[in-house]
């Protein structure tokens, strides 16, 4: 999935680079495409806490009027934390491993979004935003030689807050804190859903 993910980050970019042209028109009533990086702070999960540095986000998004904005996106997020040697035993008891251990956590998320602008100018633009739709994920735990694994979709939601600066010529970045909250559960785990905040940075194409 990885792989295709990449594909498509690298068609996304080249298509978009290909159809920007040097106009200086206003941004309302165009289509914006953003490619995002994002950092990821797990909050409330007792699986893994490490912060992320490889996460990221396609976007889509039309400005309908002056104030108002609807689009979709696809994320995704890779966590992956090493705990230290220790025991871990079946609940029963009937097995022990004393070793150390890596988890990890991938997730992609897809929604459709929805976002108020508020004042400023069309250079300027902060704005706040409301992101839903459903959330895949895998979770995978390694001991030693021996891996347990689970996959599951859950509900996501993702409010958020930002801001947009246009340079001109169609070409801009974009800036936001949001919190991504998805219903995923994993009774191997003991998980009940996965939550982290994200802080991005971005470019903007406007066509």
């Amino acid at each position: 999935m990885k792989r295709i993910l990449s594909f498509c980050i690298i068609a996304f970019t080249l298509g978009v680079s290909a159809q920007t042209n040097s106009r200086n028109v206003s941004i309302l009533d165009r289509d914006m495409f953003i490619l995002n990086w994002e950092i990821a702070f797990p909050t409330n999960n007792d699986f893994l806490s490490e912060t992320s540095f490889g996460n990221g986000r396609l976007e889509y998004r039309h400005m309908i009027t002056n104030q108002f904005a609807y689009g979709i996106s696809i994320g995704w997020n890779s966590f992956e934390e090493n705990v230290d040697q220790q025991l871990f035993e079946e609940e029963d008891g009937s097995t022990a491993v004393y070793t150390d251990l890596i988890r990890q956590v991938y997730q992609v998320p897809f929604s459709a979004n929805g976002y108020y602008y508020f004042g400023g100018n069309e250079e300027f633009r902060p704005y706040a935003g409301l992101g839903l739709g459903a959330n895949y994920s895998e979770q995978k735990a390694y001991f030693n030689v021996f891996i347990v694994e689970d996959s599951n979709w859950g509900f996501y939601l993702r409010p958020e807050i930002g801001a947009q600066y246009m340079l001109g010529n169609g070409f801009g970045f974009i800036g936001y804190v949001s919190y991504n909250y998805a219903t995923n559960s994993s009774e191997y785990f003991d998980m009940d859903y996965l939550a982290h905040v994200g802080i991005g940075l971005g470019v903007i194409w406007a066509l």
